[in-house]
């Protein structure tokens, strides 16, 4: 979530999400962020997302005539063709936390993502090592340069509010869109009764969905205040320790569920509260 908006004056720490892939855990690769590069005047600046720098060979799976499938189609495969259901079982969460959100992440965050974006992302351009060296951390700063890159692609202004273009030109449904986005929101409700780390996977994910939402309504030119489609984030008992921890009341707490969007409350849940006293019961 490192790419959306962080109060500057506080003392609470963001949330640090585990980058949970196995094939980039594994491995020795020491993770840095995004490379720095070194300007003509000396200054270094993180290296900008280039397809050739951060995204592997190849666009999605092709349909038999050689187009691009209607990712939205088939998005919901996903887990059996991963082999994650049992017998015809449409559940794919299991018992055990870690393995259920590193299913989500790799469900819900990386294939989620590279659908919609419409190529492969080299994973390793989403992590980080944290501050000790110690763990590989999720990092989503790299997400609002891959959706730039994303919108210059489109190439229907005039049918933009209605649908979006793929890679290969074919028009997909913006409604079929975020319908499909909705339901991942749904699916995070799951998460949130599980211990650590699926409550700051489903918030990661939850993030994700509404900057994806946000670059599908700057599409269309769809104002602000004109946004239906975004989720309010309702209970959520990850962001309930962290605003009790930073001193705000439960009355205050309360009164914040189902009135913001799941970065907005994350924004607030990092802040001092406010000192009004008639926010809160005696």
């Amino acid at each position: 979530m490192d790419h959306i908006p962080y109060p500057v004056s506080t003392s609470v720490p963001p949330v640090e999400i585990p980058f949970l892939l196995d094939t980039v855990r594994g491995s020795d690769v020491p993770f840095t962020g995004l490379e720095k590069t070194e300007e003509p005047d000396g200054t270094l600046t993180e290296a900008k997302c280039t397809q050739d720098q951060h995204h592997t060979a190849g666009l999605l799976p092709e349909a038999d005539d050689g187009s691009i499938k209607d990712w939205t189609l088939d998005y919901w495969k996903y887990p059996q063709e991963q082999g994650w259901t049992v017998t015809d079982a449409l559940s794919w969460w299991t018992s055990d936390g870690e393995e259920t959100a590193r299913r989500a992440q790799k469900f819900m965050y990386f294939e989620l993502l590279q659908r919609f974006l419409g190529h492969r992302i080299d994973p390793s351009s989403l992590a980080r090592k944290d501050e000790d060296n110690e763990k590989i951390l999720l990092d989503s700063n790299i997400v609002p340069e891959l959706l730039s890159q994303w919108l210059a692609r489109q190439h229907t202004p005039q049918l933009a509010r209605d649908y979006i273009s793929t890679s290969s030109g074919n028009p997909l449904k913006r409604s079929h869109i975020l319908s499909l986005l909705a339901r991942v929101v749904l699916e995070c409700n799951k998460l949130d009764d599980l211990p650590e780390p699926s409550q700051s996977t489903a918030l990661a994910i939850r993030v994700l969905v509404e900057t994806l939402t946000n670059a599908i309504h700057d599409l269309a030119h769809v104002k602000v205040t004109e946004n239906r489609d975004i989720q309010k984030l309702e209970h959520n008992s990850l962001l309930e320790r962290r605003f009790l921890g930073n001193g705000w009341c439960p009355f205050q707490i309360a009164r914040l569920w189902g009135q913001y969007s799941p970065s907005t409350a994350y924004y607030l849940s990092s802040s001092t509260p406010r000192t009004d006293l008639r926010w809160c019961k005696a």
